[in-house]
Order: structure tokens, then sequence, then C-alpha cells
């Protein structure tokens, strides 16, 4: 999993932009089962997602654009459940501080709570 973090999915350069490259990784002494790279790829597709919310400035990722790539990103994960707290609902349910931080934005603040069962 640590190649992934080798490939961002997010760059600010102004230069043109590259082909998409082809990364191959090899397992040595062993051959991992389907289920093995089920698990290294969907880790592996984890840790680019983070990379790219947290590369992005704010003004390209909005909090309405965040909670859409978030979403996206964990629709079909098994397990995984999302439940997103917005705007004044955030100061009505005791998140008085991440309301009062982003109420002054375009759009509106929002909590993304995301909860894996197992």
């Amino acid at each position: 999993m640590a190649v992934a973090r080798c490939l961002p999915p997010f760059m600010a350069k102004a230069e043109k932009p590259q082909e998409e490259s082809l990364c191959n990784v090899s397992f040595h002494g062993c051959t991992p089962t389907e289920d093995v790279l089920k698990a290294v790829r969907l880790g592996s597709e984890s840790i680019r997602v983070a990379q790219g919310l947290v590369d992005r400035p704010p003004n390209v990722l909005d909090p309405t654009s965040m909670k859409s790539c978030v979403l996206e990103a964990v629709k079909d994960i098994p397990g995984v459940t999302s439940k997103c707290i917005e705007g004044e609902a955030l100061n009505e349910q005791g998140y008085g501080l991440l309301y009062a931080t982003g109420k002054c934005a375009v759009s509106p603040p929002v909590l993304i709570v995301l909860t894996h069962a197992g």
C-alpha cells in the first residue's frame, strides 16, 4: 500500500497533464488470494482518496464537493454506513465550533460520520 501513496491523484502544477501511468506490484515468496488482493486494492484506493482530499486546496474542494467525493468513495465498501450533518443542524446537535468555522462560507459546513460494522 505504500506504493499507492507515491502516486498522488491531485497535483496543482500548471504543467501539462501527464498521461495515466501503470504501476505493477509483485509479491515475492507468496501467492496472495483474491480476497487478499481485493483488500490491498481497496486499501490502496482508500489511501489515494484520502490523499486527494488532503492535497486539494479549499477553493477547489469545498464542503459540498468533499461530501460528494467521500460518499462516492465509500458507497461500494461493504459494512460502511454514512451520516451527514450539515449547516444549522451542526449547531443544533452540539457541533457549534464546526458550525461557526464554516457558517460564512459559500457552501454550508458538513460533518461526515463514517461507520464500519465489523
